[in-house]
């Protein structure tokens, strides 16, 4: 049985103008310095069970969750041959470059991952099953990953106070291709999936029915209304990115795009772009990231017919989901302590852009910390 560990023991803040930026899982909550934000401490365990499965389990605490043991991942892994392996259980969804490794800060010469791409979704793990190949050339490596999971677990932390709406994805089809040269990393994958977020849907029906009714609105046409406005359809995502690293330079840029097909709040997307150098132990990384929300007009949204005083209900409704996109300039500096320990600090500086009306407010932050493996 091997045992193998990593953590990440950081304190920062992010503010917006002095105050907080309600950024989920973003320093949220407090302009003050924080401890426990990002600080984590994760355990890994494999067992092998005969000479091809092998079980793995991995545990985690984090700091912005009171440090609570959570098992992240636990599944049977069985090797078919010297190509093709098949997992079982709870796995990590391939949503990023890096999914299998982002809260390992030891992995990665960022201080935290850019946050507009890296978003710390709670569905980056389902229970499902993967099949997964890999293809070795002299010249190259391709590893080609397909899952079908399914996840329970809370969505939409912004409208609701940081505590999540009960969601489901069910079918959660997916698709990752990794291509790895000496020199070259070329990554994409996406995602289909349906999604169930009745208890979003149920909230907009019980504060919304009075308005639309003293609208004039009739029975049929308040059904109607809602139907069309569900949040309960058909998901998206899907994602690239690149890493170029001669020698003591590294380039990486990452972009992806997401949403529920149909919903008022419509498509996400994000990116980021770094350059990286290396000097001896010490590691100076540059970038730019962002995300941004492309909300649909009322009449892609609504069905012809639709009274126009419904109308101006759709902006109310997705200025409810309280969501706020970043514009940072991040700089990153990186000093290995050991072989295992790192000391990480950035500075982060840029605004907070509120989907409702593009305004913004300026923002800034910091971080300071390690990480470890062990």
């Amino acid at each position: 049985m091997d045992w193998h560990g990593y953590g990440s023991v950081r304190m920062g803040q992010f503010s917006m103008q002095g105050q907080d930026a309600e950024i989920p899982e973003f320093y949220r909550g407090t302009s003050e310095l924080s401890f426990s934000e990002e600080t984590l401490f994760g355990v890994q365990m494999q067992h092998d069970i005969s000479d091809d499965m092998q079980l793995v389990a991995q545990w985690q605490a984090r700091g912005n969750r009171d440090f609570k043991p959570e098992t992240k991942l636990l599944f049977l892994r069985w090797q078919l041959n010297d190509a093709w392996q098949l997992k079982a259980g709870r796995l990590d969804i391939p949503l990023f470059a890096q999914s299998d490794t982002q809260y390992i800060g030891f992995s990665h010469n960022y201080s935290r991952l850019p946050k507009s791409v890296y978003w710390r979704f709670d569905f980056e793990t389902g229970e499902g099953i993967s099949l997964e190949h890999q293809q070795n050339w002299s010249w190259a490596t391709l590893k080609t990953q397909a899952q079908w999971s399914n996840f329970d677990g809370l969505l939409f932390k912004s409208a609701a106070g940081g505590s999540g709406i009960p969601s489901h994805l069910r079918d959660i089809r997916a698709l990752k291709f990794n291509l790895d040269t000496q020199k070259v990393n070329l990554v994409a994958g996406l995602m289909k999936t349906d999604v169930d977020l009745q208890s979003l849907d149920q909230r907009f029906i019980a504060s919304l029915t009075p308005t639309l009714q003293q609208l004039g609105g009739s029975p049929s046409q308040i059904a109607d209304f809602f139907a069309d406005t569900s949040f309960t359809n058909g998901g998206n995502y899907w994602f690239y990115g690149l890493r170029y690293h001669p020698g003591d330079w590294h380039f990486e840029v990452e972009r992806t795009r997401y949403g529920i097909d149909g919903a008022i709040d419509g498509q996400t997307s994000a990116w980021f772009a770094a350059a990286s150098r290396r000097f001896d132990d010490l590691v100076l990384t540059l970038h730019h990231e962002q995300i941004s929300k492309h909300p649909l007009a009322a009449s892609e949204v609504l069905r012809e017919g639709t009274p126009p005083q419904f109308y101006p209900l759709l902006p109310l409704m997705v200025k409810s989901l309280n969501q706020r996109m970043l514009r940072l300039n991040v700089l990153s500096a990186r000093y290995d302590l050991a072989p295992s320990m790192a000391l990480k600090a950035d500075y982060m500086l840029g605004d907070v852009v509120f989907v409702t009306d593009g305004s913004s407010q300026a923002a800034h932050g910091f971080s300071l910390g390690v990480d470890f493996v062990f």
